[in-house]
């Protein structure tokens, strides 16, 4: 069983990601989810998962994630830094890979550019 962490859970990228979890759940064990607003979507694919860990990046968004996971055991936290947590807690295997989608910001002083990373790692 492969433990994954999914950056960017509610984003497209994600959101096809958490699919093909889906469609194998024994093969997976998620750790956990990060997202941005989408707190409802974040805290159904959670409970949907079985994460362990449910991160928010907005901090003032926290509240409304607790609640939405109020009673499922899933640990609901917020902020940036956060995020390294989550990407700790699920480290690929020898001979495994991970893959992240992650969403961020790059500011070129007034203009922001909104970009996806892909990562994929090969650990031997």
């Amino acid at each position: 069983m492969r433990r994954v962490s999914i950056f960017g859970a509610t984003g497209s990228i994600g959101q096809n990601t958490l699919d093909l979890i889906a469609r194998a759940p024994h093969d997976y064990d998620v750790v956990a989810l990060t997202g941005g607003r989408n707190i409802a979507q974040l805290a159904r694919d959670a409970i949907a998962l079985r994460a362990e860990v449910a991160v928010t990046a907005h901090p003032e968004l926290l509240p409304e994630l607790r609640a939405a996971l109020s009673g499922t055991g899933i640990e609901a936290t917020a902020g940036q830094e956060a995020s390294p947590a989550a990407a700790a807690a699920a480290p690929p295997p020898p001979g495994g890979s991970s893959t992240a989608a992650t969403p961020w910001m790059e500011h070129a002083g007034k203009r922001r550019k909104k970009k996806t990373a892909v990562t994929t790692r090969n650990c031997r």
